[in-house]
């Protein structure tokens, strides 16, 4: 912005506005700005007499600047030009430094200047300026200034700001004929009209050459270009596709072009409200290296979880990157967080020196265990006896099979283990607990062991354990009894055969007639040489009662009793009812999925697969194969 051409001494007002660069509204300078003017060409720039004040009169983004030339009268010299620029600011936390916000000068731009400083040229009301003829150059004696009408005027070399030339100003009449003459031949090429007919169209050569009319065989020959016609076409169409960047549809595109920001290729690459060409890395996001990830349409996230299904491999421990997944990743309720993780300074036979960071306080570590989980001696773990939190050595129960060093990696987590010791504040108890556990044999008396509600993990009792003579009579009794119903053993012969009671009540044999009467009053015949019975009467049909009983028993399956679904495994090819009742309710009712390949059924957790099915497909045709297992 051009403010006007001053005087050394004057004093410059001038305002300028701020805008915010995302949407050109204006906005406040901040940043503690400052100002500075650069003179000419010069690098030297002077802040002397310059005041700016941020949102003038309370309007956000007017700035004003006053500059008194009287600050610096070296710097501020008749004949100079100068820029304002910023030196200090920003705009919308984007700095604006450097920016040029305006340009004076000082008495280096007007035809008049006073002799004198501050005086005035001499106009008067209509509009003349007085002309003191006493300081006009030597004009010579062609001039004539006689009234306002200049009369004659000798060599003139340039003539600017000519008012324009008027319609028809050039008449033919104007015209010499060796004007038109040159004009003619320029066009044609030689000193020689144009050959038309009498429509005043144009006659082209009869003959074979480039740009002539074969009349024999009617056809054209066209001009080739020279090397030099098509380096300019090409030329020139390079520099049009260049300007609108259409040359990066191409290989040879410029290469310090940028594709601009929102256009039709930024838009294929970013998926941004404002696409920037910037965002897009061929080397994950071409497609080229989207067919190397080896992703098909399925493989997407699940809707509303966020789980990678449809992959088609297993996620293993290969394709997680070393590093990946600290302790920190752990939530700490997951008890999978160590208490302290990180690379080993040194290591002993019985001592492991910890991390600079690990804990300060003395005997920190004390009771739980270190784990070496990489380097050297990985695999090994160890109890904390003793820690210094100076020098960081964590001392160990035992040595090590392999000493750790500055390569190891450890891990310190809570040991599992109780120590009984300190837990009795008694060291011969303790001692007695570990003779009593790890099976060296402790021959204490009179030690009360706490009442035990359930064994686990017992061994398996080998055979001929239990014998007659560890059988208290009284535990044979009760089995007895339990048996027989009563406090008395059974009746049997001689030769082991129980007897029955003796009767004609149900469930008793009538030695009278050899008949068992039964519950519901048939008969049975006992032939007790060979402990068969054999029924003397067919059962027709189930009485009243009998038949209440059976739809009772029936409606208590059907509506009462609840069934386990079926597990995990191949569904068997003869199975009951009600387990195939059951697959066929399970089915209906979980989670199935099919992940291109196979229909794959779900327990009741929805992520164990307990059955599945191959699908293919051929000429239309889908076949699904027999239901397998799902492990």
């Amino acid at each position: 912005m051009y403010l006007g051409d001053y005087a050394a001494g004057d004093t410059i007002d001038f305002k300028f506005t701020t805008r915010r660069f995302s949407t050109g509204a204006p906005h406040q300078l901040a940043g503690t700005p400052s100002l500075q003017v650069y003179k000419s060409n010069s690098t030297t720039q002077s802040t002397s007499g310059i005041t700016l004040t941020v949102d003038f009169d309370s309007v956000t983004g007017k700035n004003h600047v006053r500059i008194d030339t009287t600050a610096d009268g070296a710097f501020y010299a008749d004949g100079g030009q100068f820029d304002v620029c910023i030196a200090a600011g920003t705009v919308d936390s984007v700095s604006v430094v450097g920016e040029v916000i305006g340009r004076f000068t000082l008495r280096a731009q007007a035809s008049l200047y006073p002799t004198t400083a501050g005086r005035k040229l001499d106009v008067s009301a209509g509009g003349e300026a007085g002309v003191d003829w006493a300081n006009v150059g030597t004009p010579g004696s062609t001039v004539n200034l006689s009234a306002t009408t200049l009369n004659l005027v000798n060599t003139v070399t340039t003539l600017t700001n000519l008012p324009a030339i008027t319609a028809n100003w050039l008449t033919a009449a104007g015209l010499a004929t060796d004007a038109v003459t040159e004009i003619r031949d320029a066009i044609t090429g030689g000193a020689y009209a144009l050959s038309t007919d009498a429509n005043g169209r144009v006659r082209i050569v009869d003959g074979t050459g480039a740009g002539e009319l074969d009349s024999s065989s009617g056809s054209f020959s066209v001009f080739d270009f020279t090397a030099a016609a098509k380096a300019l076409i090409q030329a020139e169409a390079e520099e049009a596709l260049q300007t609108y960047h259409l040359d990066h549809l191409i290989h040879s595109a410029d290469p310090g072009g940028v594709v601009a920001n929102s256009s039709f290729l930024a838009k294929l690459v970013s998926k941004s409200a404002t696409p920037a060409f910037s965002s897009f890395d061929n080397t994950t996001d071409s497609l080229e290296a989207l067919r190397d990830n080896e992703l098909t349409a399925a493989q997407v996230w699940a809707a509303g979880t966020r789980t990678l299904t449809g992959l088609g491999f297993t996620l293993g421990a290969s394709d997680i990157g070393d590093g990946a997944i600290d302790r920190a990743t752990f939530a700490a309720d997951t008890g999978l967080q160590t208490v302290r993780s990180n690379t080993a300074q040194a290591g002993g036979a019985t001592s492991i020196t910890l991390d600079a960071s690990a804990s300060a306080t003395d005997n920190f570590y004390n009771g739980q265990r270190v784990y070496l989980t990489g380097g050297t001696g990985a695999g090994q773990d160890r109890l904390v006896t003793a820690y210094n939190g100076t020098t960081k050595v964590a001392t160990v129960d035992h040595a090590w099979a392999t000493n750790p060093d500055a390569t190891s990696t450890f891990a310190v987590k809570p040991d599992g283990r109780c120590d009984v010791e300190a837990l009795s504040l008694d060291a011969t108890a303790a001692d007695n607990a570990e003779a009593f556990f790890d099976g060296t044999g402790y021959a204490g008396t009179n030690n009360v062991i706490p009442t035990v509600t359930t064994l686990t993990n017992l061994p398996a009792i080998t055979a001929n354990w239990l014998t007659a003579a560890g059988l208290a009579t009284d535990a044979v009794q009760e089995i007895r009894d339990a048996i027989t119903g009563g406090a008395y053993a059974l009746a049997t012969d001689a030769n082991g055969r129980v007897r029955i009671v003796d009767g004609t009540g149900a469930g008793e044999l009538d030695t009278s007639s050899g008949h068992v009467t039964l519950a519901d009053g048939s008969l049975v015949t006992a032939k007790l040489g060979t402990f068969v019975l054999a029924k003397t009467t067919n059962i027709t049909g189930f009485n009243d009662l009998a038949a209440a009983a059976v739809n009772a028993e029936v409606l208590d399956c059907l509506a009462t009793d609840t069934y386990a679904e079926p597990g995990q495994g191949a569904p068997a090819a003869t199975a009951t009812l009600a387990a195939k009742l059951n697959y066929l309710y399970k089915w209906t009712r979980n989670k199935r999925d099919n992940d291109g390949t196979q229909n794959r059924y779900y327990a009741d957790d929805a992520t164990t697969i307990d059955q599945k099915q191959t699908t293919t497909s051929s000429g239309g045709t889908v076949t699904v194969g027999e239901m397998a297992t799902g492990a």
